[in-house]
């Protein structure tokens, strides 16, 4: 009875197997015989339950020809219940349609849902084909797949990609300088059009994917970002995630190095005339500096303290009676010139000519190199070069930021070269609170006008003291110069030392003037005072009472780099954005004038 009790259960099952190996033999036979066959892709796959999933059915005649037109039935097979005596089940599944016509490539996809947990199979049958089936197994999935693609605004020229992923960071986490993780695969470097195959995605997590566009020379042109939900992702088929990839906006470092050349307009710093006239004077006229000597030294035999006569080293018509005698032996003027002759009114031999005699007929060190140094004070006042740092600090507005602008050194062209003259210890050389903006392109950052207090005139005489005078054997200060220069013109005695610098001019013009010696000595030693002065002045003309540089300018952002940030501010090389333009003035006790230039700067190291 036992035996005979699972008879009819045996033959259920002989007959469902009969069914199944009928139809995967030729199933459906019409009078044009089996002579077709379908390929399923992929054979076997593995879904979540509840996930939609397709496979893709090709029909084909022997020879792989594709067969367009034809139409496919659709089924699912149930599969056996783990339980004896439970029904047959396919844990929910169903087919989107049971029926379908194949394409011009032979094709058709069966798309389906997934149920519960478990596994069914998916049949394709035709007419003149075998049934072809598809084992699919529903399962709790781990992982998903994913692929993204770039879709860049227009006016983006790029010329590469990189995409890099982020687990668990967002995009509002994310900035286009954040660097790819230490592990390979979580980065890709691709072509503007092609897509990256994600590695395979858990889906109890999130991710960021950014996106980089870059330029032929390796520069950001673009950025976009997206957020992935691994819970949305399938096992079967990729999930195609689209970054759109806009215009980046700039992040600036927050330190430059900047490098700025300026001109004066009109073409001469207010001031600097004092000063080339007066080193000019040292060697303007054959009997110089006997002449100046001369000049300084009447100068200071009139009284000292008339405001209508400073002592500048230019007599008045009348310096008192020993003043009226030494001027009635002065060298008669050049027609049309400033410089004195051999011979005075009377036809004497000058004072000029004799106090000239007074310097080595060969010409000492100093003295031969006074043209030479006049011409260099006269070169130094038509351009400057400023090197600065510029570091900004983002205020939060939109393409605003606030910047602190501090000149670390100026520059003066003196002979062949530029000499600078550091300024690390001149408190105002900082200029604070300057605010930068980003015009709307986004391609320019402009800086609004601020000052700085670098006592233009202090700085020039130090880079001329240090280049001109020091660099050749000479006292760097004008009073020292001075002396060391009239100490070379000698008298000699007979059975004594030689008489220099004033005692020498002294014992020559008294003698000559008829004068008791000693007549002249006080008067020569303050004219040198007031020589020294003099040159002294024209660098101290160039200074301002307080804030003296005042610059407004701006420059476009020459180079992004791949990390997003703005590695240059202007730029000199050819085919480029050009450098950025200055414009601001000079405020001198002399006066005040224009100041336009050119000016590039580089991200410092480190930033």
């Amino acid at each position: 009875m036992r035996r005979c009790g699972k008879l009819p259960r045996l033959a259920a099952c002989l007959l469902a197997g009969l069914l199944v190996a009928c139809g995967n033999n030729g199933a459906g036979n019409g009078a044009g015989g089996v002579d077709l066959v379908i390929v399923a892709s992929p054979a076997a796959l593995v879904v979540a339950p509840g996930a939609q999933g397709s496979v893709e059915f090709t029909l084909q005649d022997a020879t792989g020809r594709p067969q367009a037109g034809r139409s496919l039935r659709l089924a699912l097979l149930l599969a056996e219940p783990p339980d004896a005596g439970a029904a047959p089940t396919s844990g929910g599944a169903s087919l989107v349609t049971t029926q379908g016509t194949t394409d011009a490539r032979g094709r058709f996809v069966a798309s389906f849902r997934a149920g519960t947990e478990g596994e069914f199979r998916l049949r394709a049958t035709n007419t003149r084909s075998q049934s072809q089936t598809v084992t699919v197994k529903v399962a709790a999935a781990a992982t998903g797949k994913a692929e993204a693609v770039a879709l860049l605004d227009p006016g983006i020229v790029a010329a590469s990609l990189e995409m890099r992923l982020f687990p668990d960071l967002a995009c509002d986490q994310l900035r286009a300088n954040t660097p790819a993780l230490d592990d390979p695969a979580l980065a890709q470097k691709l072509q503007v059009s092609a897509r990256w195959t994600l590695p395979l995605l858990a889906v109890q997590q999130s991710y960021g994917l950014i996106t980089l566009a870059l330029d032929q020379q390796g520069a950001l042109a673009g950025y976009g970002c997206v957020n992935i939900d691994g819970r949305t992702l399938l096992q079967s088929t990729p999930v195609v995630f689209t970054v759109p990839v806009g215009r980046p906006s700039p992040s600036l470092a927050s330190r430059y190095l900047l490098a700025s050349e300026l001109v004066f307009s009109p073409d001469l710093a207010p001031g600097a005339g004092t000063a080339i006239e007066a080193w000019g004077r040292l060697a303007g006229c054959p009997h110089d500096p006997a002449q100046l000597w001369l000049d300084c030294t009447l100068d200071a035999l009139g009284p000292t303290n008339n405001p209508d006569d400073p002592l500048d080293c230019r007599p008045a018509p009348d310096e008192g009676a020993l003043g009226q005698l030494m001027a009635a032996r002065l060298g008669t003027l050049a027609k049309g010139s400033n410089c004195r002759g051999d011979k005075d009114v009377g036809g004497q031999p000058s004072l000029d000519a004799r106090v000239h005699d007074l310097f080595p007929a060969s010409g000492s060190p100093i003295v031969a190199a006074l043209p030479s140094l006049a011409a260099e004070v006269a070169g130094m006042f038509r351009r400057i070069r400023l090197s600065s740092t510029l570091e900004f600090v983002f205020t939060g507005r939109p393409r605003t930021w606030q910047a602190f602008h501090a000149v670390t050194s100026v520059g003066f062209p003196v002979g062949d070269a530029f000499h600078s003259v550091n300024l690390l210890d001149r408190p105002g050389r900082f200029s604070r609170f300057v605010v930068a903006t980003l015009d709307e392109t986004g391609q320019r950052i402009d800086l609004a006008s601020h000052g700085f207090g670098v006592r233009l005139g202090h700085v020039a005489r130090a880079a001329f003291s240090a280049r001109a005078l020091q660099l050749r054997g000479f006292p760097g200060d004008e009073t020292a110069f001075v002396n060391v220069l009239y100490r070379s013109a000698t008298l000699a005695q007979p059975a004594v030392d030689p008489l220099t610098g004033c005692a020498a001019l002294d014992e020559r013009v008294c003698s000559d003037l008829g004068q008791a010696p000693g007549c002249l000595l006080a008067a020569c030693e303050l004219g040198v005072q007031s020589l020294a002065a003099v040159l002294r002045k024209g660098f101290d003309e160039l200074d301002g009472e307080d804030l003296d540089v005042f610059l407004r300018g701006g420059a476009n952002l020459a180079d992004r780099q791949a990390d997003g940030t703005i590695s240059s501010l202007g730029s000199l090389l050819a085919n480029r954005v050009g450098p950025g333009l200055w414009t601001g003035e000079l405020r001198s006790l002399a006066g005040v004038t224009g100041l336009t230039g050119l000016w590039v700067g580089t991200r410092a190291p480190g930033q």
